[in-house]
């Protein structure tokens, strides 16, 4: 049994908390296509989002970062967020989040949107996770 069996209870508040970077490296890889969406989003072309917006981080498509923040952050909100990659989307539900103690530490102890909301059931979250597994990152 795993210790969110029951489920567990978020909501995005849209603070821009998780868009911003703590102090270590953060980085936001996109997947096969999400180019394209944020470029639609944007109303440019796929080329020169990429050019103003990604930067290659190990050969890979990486979102850019503006300071501590993520390069899409204005304020508080995510100016992209319906066009959003699957990283930012499928937050907190990321693999190294479903530890218990890190769950606590860094979601509940970090996050405003953490333990309220809806509730998300087990099968939603390992459905989340199963997405987040098997995807092509975007080359660079």
């Amino acid at each position: 049994m795993v210790w969110y069996e029951n489920g567990l209870w978020f909501s995005c508040v849209k603070c821009g908390a998780c868009c911003r970077d703590r102090g270590g490296e953060k980085y936001v890889f996109l997947l096969e296509g999400e180019d394209e969406k944020l470029a639609s989003m944007l109303r440019i072309s796929v080329d020169d989002m990429r050019a103003k917006y990604l930067v290659p981080v190990g050969g890979y498509a990486c979102l850019r970062n503006k300071g501590e923040d993520c390069v899409f952050l204005s304020g508080s909100e995510c100016i992209v967020y319906p066009a959003r990659p699957l990283q930012c989307s499928s937050w907190p539900f990321w693999p190294e989040n479903m530890r218990r103690k890190r769950w606590i530490a860094e979601v509940e102890g970090k996050c405003p949107g953490a333990v309220k909301g809806r509730l998300f059931s087990r099968e939603e979250i390992e459905g989340i996770l199963e997405r987040q597994r098997g995807k092509d990152m975007a080359g660079f």
